[in-house]
């Protein structure tokens, strides 16, 4: 390469350096910008107090013991510090500190190729392309992958080390080479195949294994000694006992949460792998489409047979010219070689590949692109004002699409929506949207987005779980039934389902079948072994537990054993002692026991964990009036209307749900909601009346329901009202109560 582009005396080092490092961060800096995301974000930050309790002794041991994620303490502690440094909610700070671990490796990337091979520009180009290329961006603004950019950080690190040694051998040299490998494994394992990609490197730019390769070596370059292969192999030995510990470890863990599929054949996890490298290079060549998750699929056998023949013919190739052109072999073999722990060989996961997967061997393809192009007849004849055209048009592009590329990770919702717009088949991500989508309140796109991932992988059990779930909260409770039974039939027995399905089979009132789901639900959480990660991370979990206790409270006091009721919900609050409705369910189990003091007290509880809980407000006033507590019972509804105007309407709504819904019917709870806003409002509102006279019919009461209808006729109604009271108080008089749905 003679060429005027590639003339070390055009720009210093430095300065490209810096060019490299302001490159990387205008491309990248609107990471900054994006939210956590609901795709692991939760186990490695939002959810876990491990993290979010920043940088202590407690959380450093718990680093160094967990295999949550893998064997990977460095990147754990990496978190925490952030988390001390810009607080457990600050994703702009986890994002920067991404960036700047990313960029910090493209300079040194540029800085060790160049030192190596004495080659300015194609260092440059080299790793400008790395630096900005589309698929980096899943490894920088995902926050779950800093094992990705924290890894290569300490991979530069162990090559500028293993540099440093292999200039002049030492132990102390090696030590250092030995530690920074160390760490790397630490921040991930998908390093373990750094002490062959060590011996490629010996071949070519070191030239410290001859094998006759003739390729030119710049004058700029540092020339080392030739070593002997046993020595060369002996010095990996180390290295490798390292690579087969941390293996073992992960592999371990990995089986032990069922991370390895067991199921995919051998021919077709094979026939996965071909079709991923082709996968990768089509996305080098041409980043369009990228998703966060490539949905597994087994390629048909011509494409396989097509992947494989095309890698046989390009390896052939580059080891012909092996010798003459060592860099572009070598390079091909380093993408080839770190690729294959995650090629699919062993299938983990549901992704057939990964953009993130690409981050270590890019390095050696972007190689192989940089010197093959750039030992090119035609490259080399063309103008130096052509070259730097084309470069500059090239790493212009790919900036554009990776600015592009960020803005699909700013939040859960803009990741989903994108990888569902560019993949086909995406269960994982359609079940995902729906659980979004329904903590937003979206229901009807929600069904939307479960059905289709059922419609995709109808025997996938956790679906069938998270579509009766959605179900119990669409209220439609049969079909809850028939999707969390079949969930349980496919083998989700998990304790969510459990309670689930107890939820759900409560409001057909199937009421014996429903507290033997409660307590199997029960049994499930307290026979599973203590994991830190229940698939949605740690914080959320004792509300969950806590679940199964408060319906069995519910449903006691529905049934009229309020001592029953308070022993349920005491085992919830012993679960989760801030459980705001656990005080407010036990407020009403001591109101039952006519223990009105103590319900006070419990409710004054819920009240100050919820204050804006105008439920809680109205059980509050409604316990000082028991007590004869007029004053403060006055006070308390006085502020209640004030602050929430809907109260009064909404208690009347839920109170008649309560008469005339078979899912949710409670007369005992309805009547206890009717006489709070009959008390409010000094039994003075007609429609108010009218709904204490309905819940009272419901109880079996007539001849207090027909007294209260002729209260509220007495305060001169509307027509229309009065109508209506005529219409039940005959109603009540044929001792009958409201219709139930």
């Amino acid at each position: 390469m003679h060429d005027e582009i590639w003339d070390s005396d055009m720009l210093p080092k430095h300065r490209l350096a810096l060019g490299l490092f302001l490159l990387t961060l205008a491309c990248f800096a609107h990471v900054c910008l994006c939210e956590f995301v609901g795709w692991d974000d939760q186990i490695f930050v939002t959810e876990n107090p491990h993290v979010l309790g920043g940088l202590s002794g407690a959380n450093i041991v718990w680093a160094f013991a967990t295999q949550s994620a893998g064997w990977v303490p460095l990147t754990w502690l990496s978190l925490q510090l952030d988390a001390t440094l810009f607080g457990p909610e600050a994703a702009w700070g986890f994002h920067l500190t991404n960036l700047l671990m990313h960029a910090v490796s493209v300079v040194l990337f540029f800085y060790l190729l160049e030192r190596m091979t004495g080659e300015l520009w194609p260092s440059a180009i080299c790793a400008a392309l790395f630096a900005i290329h589309p698929l980096r961006v899943e490894s920088v603004a995902w926050v779950a992958e800093r094992r990705d950019v924290l890894a290569m950080l300490l991979l530069m690190v162990t090559l500028a080390a293993y540099l440093h040694y292999a200039s002049r051998p030492s132990l102390g040299r090696y030590a250092l080479v030995v530690l920074s490998f160390g760490l790397g494994l630490a921040a991930k394992q998908m390093l373990v195949t750094l002490p062959f990609a060590l011996l490629l490197l010996d071949y070519w730019p070191l030239y410290r294994l001859r094998l006759g390769q003739a390729g030119s070596k710049s004058a700029s370059a540092q020339v080392l000694q030739a070593v002997p292969v046993t020595r060369l192999i002996l010095e990996k030995v180390p290295l490798l006992a390292m690579v087969l510990a941390v293996s073992l470890l992960t592999f371990h863990h990995v089986q032990q949460v069922g991370g390895i599929s067991s199921q995919v054949l051998l021919k077709d996890r094979l026939a996965v792998s071909l079709a991923g490298y082709l996968g990768y290079l089509e996305k080098t060549f041409w980043p369009a489409n990228l998703a966060a998750l490539y949905p597994f699929r087994v390629p048909p056998w011509w494409h396989a047979l097509f992947a494989a023949a095309l890698l046989v013919a390009i390896t052939a190739a580059l080891i012909r010219v092996g010798r003459s052109k060592p860099m572009l072999l070598v390079g091909w073999l380093w993408f080839v070689g770190t690729l294959f722990p995650v090629s699919g060989i062993i299938q983990m996961g549901s992704q057939s590949m990964a953009d993130r997967y690409s981050y270590l061997p890019h390095i050696g393809l972007l190689i192989t692109v940089v010197w093959g192009v750039g030992g090119l007849t035609v490259w080399q004849n063309a103008r130096s004002q052509v070259q730097t055209t084309l470069v500059a048009l090239i790493v212009v592009a790919l900036g554009m699409l990776t600015w592009f590329q960020v803005w699909c990770w700013q939040n859960t919702e803009t990741l989903f929506r994108h990888s569902l717009s560019v993949t086909k088949n995406n269960y994982t991500f359609h079940s995902g949207l729906s659980g979004l989508l329904a903590g937003q309140g979206i229901y009807e796109e929600a069904e939307h987005h479960i059905r289709r991932a059922l419609d995709i992988a109808p025997e996938m059990a956790r679906l069938h779980g998270d579509c009766g779930a959605l179900m119990v909260r669409r209220e439609k409770f049969q079909e809850a039934v028939v999707h969390l039974e079949t969930a349980l039939r496919l083998g989700l027995a998990a304790a969510e389902t459990h309670y689930s399905l107890g939820v759900a089979l409560n409001r057909l009132g199937r009421t014996d079948e429903a507290k033997q789901q409660l307590v199997k639900s029960i049994e499930s959480w307290d026979s599973a072994r203590p994991p830190e990660f229940f698939g949605r991370g740690v914080s959320i979990v004792p509300d969950h537990k806590a679940s199964p206790h408060l319906m069995l409270c519910e449903m006691a006091l529905r049934d009229g054993h309020p001592e029953e009721a308070l022993a349920s919900v005491e085992r919830a609050l012993t679960i989760k002692p801030d459980l705001e409705h656990g005080f407010q369910f036990k407020g009403i189990a001591l109101g039952r026991l006519n223990r009105w003091a103590d319900a006070t007290t419990a409710l004054q509880t819920a009240l100050n964990l919820a204050p804006q809980n105008a439920v809680t407000q109205g059980y509050l006033a409604f316990a000082y009036d028991r007590q004869g507590k007029k004053d403060l019972a006055y006070r308390e509804y006085a502020d209640l209307l004030s602050r929430f105007s809907f109260w009064a309407q909404t208690s009347s709504d839920f109170a008649i749900k309560r008469v005339t819904k078979t899912a949710f019917r409670d007369p005992r709870l309805a009547e206890e909601i009717a006489l709070q806003i009959c008390e409010a409002t000094q039994y003075k509102e007609p429609r108010w009346l009218d709904t204490l006279a309905a819940a009272q019919a419901a109880r079996g009461d007539f001849t207090q329901a027909q007294q209260t209808v002729h209260t509220a006729l007495k305060l001169a109604p509307s027509a229309e009202l009065t109508q209506r009271l005529q219409v039940k108080l005959r109603l009540y008089e044929g001792k009958r109560a409201l219709p139930v749905e």
